[in-house]
């Protein structure tokens, strides 16, 4: 789900960006007839070059957002590492498998998937997905 997250808020970010700065909108609003409209091109050069003011604002937009973008990206590193640490108390210290969780997951906790002691922990794993609760 952050992955997906990650790629949705890049894509804005670049494409927005590219739409504030490299567009002509005035041309392209006021072209009134087929035969003006074909001769715009409707992309502006010299943006880098001669800013305005609202370029300014665009770049300080993109720059923020791109922040914001490295701040998913740390947090992203970090709920893939605490995710890695809950597989790793499932697998060594309870000694649940991928398998056998995925299954007392679809079961529900209570059929013969999640016998031999681990019903508690199923039950719980339908409401939570930390053991903390159940390991108690």
């Amino acid at each position: 789900m952050f992955a997906r997250n990650l790629s949705t808020l890049a894509f804005t970010i670049c494409f927005s960006t590219f739409l504030l700065l490299f567009v002509q909108w005035r041309t392209l609003f006021f072209c009134s007839t087929d035969s003006t409209c074909d001769a715009i091109l409707g992309l502006r050069s010299g943006v880098f070059t001669s800013p305005s003011t609202g370029d300014v604002v665009v770049f300080i937009y993109f720059t923020l957002f791109c922040l914001y973008l490295l701040w998913n990206c740390a947090a992203l590193v970090v709920t893939l590492r605490d995710a890695f640490e809950m597989r790793a108390f499932y697998r060594d210290d309870l000694n649940i498998s991928d398998v056998r969780n995925h299954q007392c997951r679809q079961t529900g906790g209570g059929s013969g998937d999640c016998a031999t002691g681990l019903s508690l922990i199923c039950g719980c794993l339908r409401f939570v997905d930390v053991v903390c609760a159940c390991a108690g």
